[in-house]
């Protein structure tokens, strides 16, 4: 079992075990905790490529919820900002998503 995430309204919704994995879920509060969980462990998922990438995609996520955890993530991992608006229509946030996506391959070009 995962550890219970501090903060929320219900103490029942616990941490996934394997946060990178569960990025992939079905279920958005699944993802959206997963990111959070990401967003407090920086330096694994600043050293895994894979993680800026995802979080990326997921910043046009359908569920608003599972935009701003992933905002926050890429926010906390790489201190940088790109004025991304969670909250907003992903279509209306299209240059801020191509600016993480840019920085994103960036910092995985130069890790190779």
């Amino acid at each position: 079992m995962g550890a219970t995430l501090s903060g929320c309204r219900s103490a029942y919704l616990e941490v996934p075990e394997d946060p990178i994995k569960a990025l992939a879920a079905d279920d958005p509060v699944v993802i959206a905790l997963a990111a959070y969980a990401i967003s407090e462990k920086t330096e694994k998922a600043a050293r895994d490529p894979s993680v800026l990438k995802t979080l990326c995609k997921l910043l046009r996520h359908r569920d608003p919820l599972v935009r701003s955890a992933a905002a926050r993530a890429l926010r906390r991992i790489t201190g940088f900002d790109a004025g991304y608006m969670p909250f907003s229509d992903p279509y209306a946030q299209a240059e801020s998503i191509n600016q993480w996506e840019s920085w994103s391959e960036r910092m995985i070009g130069g890790s190779k």
